[in-house]
């Protein structure tokens, strides 16, 4: 699991909400890091996965599309 910086998250909350106006909630706990949506929405899942593919990373969803993690 990949822990993403401050910074990164500010920016995929911003990009999320102006594209979508949806919000994605940090769970950031020692030692890992996860996400969350209120919403199940197969548009804010592709473009989290294409943001953070951008970045050489791999973000899985949880099987119900609320939840994911970064790799």
């Amino acid at each position: 699991m990949t822990i993403i910086s401050l910074d990164d998250v500010i920016e995929l909350r911003k990009e999320v909400f102006e594209k979508f106006k949806a919000k994605v909630h940090v769970h950031d706990t020692c030692p890992a890091q996860s996400f969350s949506l209120d919403e199940n929405n197969s548009e804010v899942q592709n473009f989290i996965i294409d943001y953070f593919k951008s970045k050489n990373l791999k973000a899985e969803f949880s099987i119900n599309g609320l939840s994911f993690i970064v790799k």
